[in-house]
């Protein structure tokens, strides 16, 4: 299953049962040729949905990957509260900390606005120059995507 799919599948059984519309999106990327940066992708995804179910009381969830001038941007954006940005992630909560630094292993920047009027977008842009396209299939994998 291309990269698309695998983000699709897990934002439609993320949202399954609960009371948020989900809206996705995505531009045909497939990522095949570099595992690693796929698997980080994908859990920064995760988080980012489990966060926004989990805390943001939103009634609608967006999640869209785009290809814009040769940058990869993963966008997961909700209409909830929002929360203060600067004081997030306070003892006994690393979601915040481990999706930048999954985002800073392979080279991408993540950036997170949240207003209590918009709700939140957690973006990660990705580019995809030369050197990140180039693939890292014979990266040691240690990771299980279930």
């Amino acid at each position: 299953m291309e990269f698309c799919g695998k983000l699709e599948t897990l934002a439609r059984q993320a949202v399954d049962g609960r009371a948020v519309s989900l809206v996705f999106g995505a531009d045909p990327v497939s990522l095949t040729s570099m595992p690693e940066t796929e698997y980080q992708l994908l859990r920064i995804a995760q988080e980012g949905i489990s966060n926004a179910l989990a805390h943001s009381s939103a009634q609608t969830l967006t999640v869209r990957l785009e290809v814009h001038e040769g940058t990869l941007q993963l966008c997961i954006q909700d209409d909830g509260v929002g929360f203060a940005t600067a004081v997030a992630g306070g003892f006994g909560h690393y979601g915040l900390t481990g999706m930048r630094e999954r985002a800073a292993e392979i080279g991408a920047k993540l950036s997170i606005v949240s207003s209590r009027s918009t709700g939140t977008c957690i973006r990660v842009d990705l580019p995809l120059s030369s050197s990140t396209s180039e693939s890292n299939a014979d990266t040691r994998f240690e990771h299980q995507i279930s």
